[in-house]
């Protein structure tokens, strides 16, 4: 290509640089204009109705890259699309905010309903989500700011809704403790860094321990006998084998047994109490495995003497 036509092709690319700020550019100049230009048509194809400048985008977009080890070379994989929507959102243009609630925050009202909330808590939800995602809340800037086109925005979208639930979930059982002045039993569940899984910790806290508790009480009495010579009492694989008379090995193999067989019962039960997906459970089943070293001796009690 020419110098000429470079010239005419570098205006995005210009505004790209000026975004990214000094020493931050990478890549040939006509190279990131077409990807720009790229990124552009394909916002203004997918939401003709938004009113948009290429030029505002384009420094947003280079915002969003200028932390990036490589802010040139990934521009061709990002979605444009909901870049473009996004971008609009933030500047406030009326039919973007309005096309982001239609097609992102509204179709979570059926997951959030199924969850078994009020139609009044389901609203409150949103608006919380609208608040998070286009205003702000308090020092937090507003999150669609820093969606940076690499994933789909519903599924960003949906983790952002998550947290808004945990949040709003975590009050919930704040204000009806207090109320009811209850003690909380056994701890079942410690923190978690994923955001979905600790909201179903949140909604879902009684039928988890409803369904440890029934799989629990469903073993066989020499199953419990072993976990709580295990996990109760503390004692290692030797000092249960001396204790049943068998070896070290076959009481490892049993212990491991009754440790399989009480989980295997806990996601059975969780799949009859529970519309959640397989993988869903597989993420509380590794959660509950995790925990079962303090968790069992706060639900098993030793035999009364005789």
């Amino acid at each position: 290509m020419g110098t000429s036509d470079q010239r005419e092709a570098r205006p995005l690319a210009d505004a790209f640089l000026e975004g990214l700020g000094d020493g931050a550019w990478q890549g040939e100049g006509a190279v990131v204009e077409d990807a720009l230009q790229a990124l552009v048509d394909a916002g203004r194809n997918a939401w003709p109705g938004v009113r948009l400048s290429a030029d505002t985008f384009v420094v947003h977009l280079a915002g969003l890259r200028r932390r990036a080890s490589d802010p040139v070379g990934g521009l061709s994989s990002l979605d444009g699309g909901e870049l473009w929507l996004a971008c609009a959102c933030l500047q406030g243009d009326a039919a973007a905010v309005s096309e982001f609630d239609r097609s992102y925050v509204l179709p979570l009202r059926g997951r959030l309903a199924r969850d078994a909330r009020t139609p009044q808590q389901v609203d409150d939800i949103l608006q919380r989500v609208r608040e998070r995602l286009l205003v702000g809340t308090g020092r937090a800037p507003a999150r669609l700011a820093s969606y940076g086109g690499s994933g789909s925005l519903k599924g960003w979208v949906r983790v952002v809704a998550v947290r808004v639930a945990v949040d709003v979930g975590r009050s919930e059982r704040r204000h009806q403790a207090e109320s009811q002045d209850e003690v909380e039993p056994a701890v079942l569940f410690g923190p978690t860094d994923d955001p979905e899984l600790e909201y179903l910790k949140v909604r879902y806290q009684k039928e988890f321990r409803a369904a440890f508790g029934a799989a629990l009480a469903s073993l066989d009495p020499e199953m419990r006998t072993l976990l709580r010579l295990s996990h109760g009492e503390g004692l290692n694989v030797t000092q249960i084998g001396g204790i049943l008379g068998t070896s070290r090995a076959t009481a490892a193999r049993r212990v491991a047994s009754a440790r399989r067989e009480l989980l295997d019962a806990t996601r059975r039960d969780l799949r009859r109490r529970l519309e959640i997906t397989d993988g869903q459970l597989d993420s509380i089943i590794r959660l509950v495995r995790s925990r079962l070293e303090v968790t069992l001796p706060g639900w098993l009690e030793p035999p009364s003497s005789q």
